[in-house]
């Protein structure tokens, strides 16, 4: 499994590494959306800094970012930092703003996991 995931009190991170497809993000993001602890979430650090490759298409993007903003409306005071320093990576979580610009949460793309964690607190 390319990714791991914790949670500390009000606080969920996702680390992947190596390759990863759709189905692992989506996977996580199921993961995070579905448990109990979700309702009282303020932050979410995904890390994508140990990545090399995603596989995963535009129309992926834009379906992940549907269900995102629908899972906002539940709990409003997120603060999502996406951590990439790879361009390619950086152009998939922009899109993924994009297509966020109308959700309640707050979204960063940080190039540090030290910078997200500082924007997260």
């Amino acid at each position: 499994m390319p990714y791991t995931y914790e949670w500390d009190k009000n606080h969920f991170l996702a680390t992947f590494t190596g390759d990863v497809v759709r189905d692992e993000i989506f996977s996580c993001s199921d993961i995070f959306q579905g448990d109990a602890r979700f309702d009282d979430t303020r932050s979410t650090l995904w890390d994508f800094s140990a990545v090399d490759n995603v596989r995963i298409t535009v129309e992926d993007i834009i379906e992940r970012a549907a269900i995102d903003n629908a899972a906002s409306k539940s709990n409003r005071r997120v603060k999502l930092a996406i951590v990439t320093s790879r361009p390619s990576e950086e152009i998939l979580a922009n899109l993924y703003e994009a297509e966020n610009s109308s959700m309640n949460w707050d979204i960063k793309i940080c190039k540090t996991k030290s910078e997200a964690l500082n924007w997260c607190s």
